[in-house]
């Protein structure tokens, strides 16, 4: 097995890696239909928004979209969880506490209004068929032999 790697020293290109991500975003803008700009009263696309609604209001926006992004992280992290594991039994002996299950599954429930395990994401789609062979293979194999690590 190979001697984990010290990430301090393998440079990224900048704090956003390649900016894939912040990429995603901007074509996403860059896409959003103009009658949807257009419903905000700010023209029909993402520059003619941020120029009607000026920059500090056109960064609030995305700073929303990056705050609830941050905040529901926790419980959208927790739904993965729960499938992965096969629920609450699962979790619970690989070592979450009771009480905390319980006040996750609350607050799920609080926020998407459905249980973890009756819940779907119209966004995430879940391969747990792939996701628990590739588990079963790494710990049949060791990392060097599976193929997603490579």
């Amino acid at each position: 097995m190979n001697a984990p790697s010290d990430y301090r020293s393998d440079k990224m290109e900048s704090r956003e890696g390649r900016g894939m991500a912040l990429e995603r975003r901007r074509r996403w803008a860059d896409g959003v239909p103009a009658d949807m700009w257009e419903a905000l009263g700010s023209g029909n696309s993402r520059a003619s928004f941020e120029r009607l609604v000026g920059a500090d209001q056109a960064k609030a926006f995305w700073d929303e979209m990056a705050r609830e992004a941050k905040e529901l992280a926790e419980l959208r992290g927790f739904w993965i969880s729960w499938h992965l594991a096969g629920g609450f039994e699962a979790l619970e002996g690989a070592g979450w506490n009771r009480a905390t299950l319980f006040r996750k599954i609350r607050r799920f429930r609080e926020v998407f209004g459905e249980h973890p395990d009756e819940y779907q994401f119209e966004w995430i789609k879940l391969d747990l068929r792939k996701a628990w062979t590739t588990q079963l293979d790494h710990m049949l194999n060791g990392p060097e032999l599976d193929p997603s690590v490579r």
